[in-house]
């Protein structure tokens, strides 16, 4: 009987999906949720009329958070800087919707041995770098090793952790074999950290970048706008006629202001609409609230575990425990989101309902904290300011009354978002932060750059030589049965250590005008650049 009650559900979905009875949004996450096959739910996708480019042309307007900071892709690490990687530069592979079933980009096909070790991509004849140079297997080694080279500084090396070693057997073949068989190497060649470089023009790349993706660079100005014009020699001639001619970005602080600016026509889109906004735009017909099949973003606080205080557990565990999440999820995300302490959501198939939060308990955390030698109290820094002032400013408000409640005089220090990630997030300057992450949905995607030692997010300094081998394994099959119980220990050791405690997961809304057509948030919570239409005419 509950065969026959999944099969009719799932012939009621297939019929609903396919008369664009449902949303793009509601295809993937019902999809997924009756365990449907990624490539599944890609091919209903694709046959829906939905998928009939407009014309393109215009100029498209984005505004944004924060500025640029970075428009060398194997440096960036924050958001707003994805798009210019996204739009200047090529990959092997693309990231689909769900960021799960990767899709051809330079390599136009590939192979895997039976032994899933040995991976050969056959690269596109003719995919020419903007300055004019055709792309070779002898770009992508480049780009692989510059990866590596760069070290922490950048996401690639870790994409690469499982790498044994790679190789141009042929001007347009590119090889690479791993260490051991991995879940989640084809999502890590779509990775923004490893785009195909240009080994003549690199030099440059701070300044002019080269590649060979959609949009060629045109200018930044720091602080008041950057430029970007359509690549007529783009591969995808039919997705980048439904493109814009140009595409100008601009950081606009304010969520107010963006909205806005929006409503009046002098932008598009508008990143991270807040959560007090989205009932209110919903019933707003002249745009569009542009949202995310599921969510793979999260808030975090991070402890600097290399000094004191936070170097003691008992100290971390303390300030867990002191935390009002409840006061944070009602005044800071306005009931939105799901609280938790798990960095994989409860909707996930990697969920452990089994693993407890710790409860809010104040004497219990005065106790910890008189254990750990500071029962007199103590006083830290709070540094915040690289990710969402809206947020943050009144996130570190209520940290401050909760953990004066255990003798913690937190001093709040907003930083501009610039000086933020130099000092805190690339030079470990700090004694208590806030993250927002915006990860891949695969479990080893959601974590592994957050709790790995040589992760690009372990702000922390977490080192633990178990997470190291249990992420190795649970990434070794594709078995999903085989790997939840491993994701499950990592929380578990996560939670005894606490490196960092986590808020709540959050769902990232974008808004946009009538313009932009298809466009869905990647899980990770940023717009898929290369899956939408533009009309500058509607």
């Amino acid at each position: 009987m509950m065969f026959d009650s999944q099969h009719s559900q799932i012939t009621q979905f297939v019929e609903e999906a396919a008369a664009v009875q449902l949303s793009r949004r509601q295809v993937i996450g019902r999809g997924l949720a009756l365990g449907l096959s990624v490539s599944t739910i890609s091919a209903l996708l694709a046959v829906r009329p939905e998928n009939v480019l407009a014309v393109g042309g215009g100029t498209m307007k984005i505004a944004f958070t924060l500025d640029l900071q970075f428009l060398d892709p194997q440096l960036v690490q924050s958001d707003q800087d994805l798009l210019p990687s996204t739009l200047i530069f090529s990959r092997l592979v693309q990231w689909d919707a769900t960021m799960l079933d990767p899709k051809p980009d330079v390599a136009e096909s590939w192979t895997v041995s039976d032994d899933n070790l040995t991976y050969v991509f056959t690269l596109r004849p003719g995919t020419k770098f903007h300055s004019g140079r055709e792309v070779t297997a002898d770009d992508v080694v480049f780009s692989f090793q510059r990866a590596l080279d760069t070290g922490d500084k950048g996401r690639g090396k870790a994409e690469l952790r499982d790498v044994e070693s790679f190789t141009a057997t042929g001007p347009f073949e590119f090889t690479v074999k791993l260490k051991q068989p991995s879940a989640v190497f084809m999502t890590s060649c779509g990775h923004w950290a490893l785009p195909i470089l240009n080994k003549e023009t690199v030099a440059d790349i701070a300044t002019a970048p080269d590649g060979a993706g959609p949009f060629r660079f045109g200018e930044w100005i720091p602080g008041d706008h950057a430029n970007y014009t359509k690549n007529p020699d783009y591969w995808n001639t039919e997705a980048l006629a439904g493109w814009p001619d140009e595409i100008v970005t601009q950081p606009v602080v304010e969520a107010l202001t963006r909205i806005a600016n929006l409503k009046a026509g002098q932008i598009d889109l508008a990143e991270n609409v807040p959560s007090q906004l989205v009932k209110e735009l919903e019933r707003d017909t002249s745009i569009q609230l542009i949202r995310q099949p599921f969510t793979a973003s999260y808030w975090c606080v991070n402890f600097n575990l290399r000094q004191p205080p936070f170097d003691n557990v008992k100290v971390r565990q303390a300030v867990a425990m002191a935390i009002d999440k409840e006061a944070i999820h009602q005044n800071v995300f306005f009931g939105t989101g799901e609280i938790g302490c798990s960095l994989i959501p409860s909707t996930h198939w990697a969920y452990d309902a089994s693993l407890s939060c710790p409860p809010r308990d104040i004497e219990a955390a005065k106790a910890l904290m008189a254990e750990a030698g500071h029962g007199d109290g103590l006083q830290v820094t709070f540094k915040f300011g690289g990710n969402d002032p809206a947020i943050e400013a009144p996130l570190g408000e209520i940290l401050k009354q909760n953990l004066a409640e255990i003798g913690i005089d937190l001093d709040l220090q907003e930083m501009e978002s610039g000086l933020w990630l130099q000092e805190v997030w690339l030079d470990k300057k700090f004694d208590l932060t806030n993250a927002q992450y915006t990860r891949e949905p695969d479990p080893d995607g959601l974590m592994q750059s957050v709790l790995r030692k040589d992760g690009g997010n372990n702000v922390m300094g977490y080192d633990n030589p178990r997470i190291e081998e249990l992420f190795d394994q649970g990434k070794a099959t594709l078995d999903q049965e085989k790997r939840k119980p491993v994701y499950s220990e990592i929380i578990k050791i996560m939670l005894e250590e606490m490196p960092l405690v986590k808020l709540q997961t959050v769902e990232v809304v974008w808004a946009g005008d009538k313009k932009v057509s298809g466009m869905q948030i990647w899980p990770k919570g940023l717009p898929n650049y290369l899956d939408y239409t533009f009309d500058p005419e509607a």
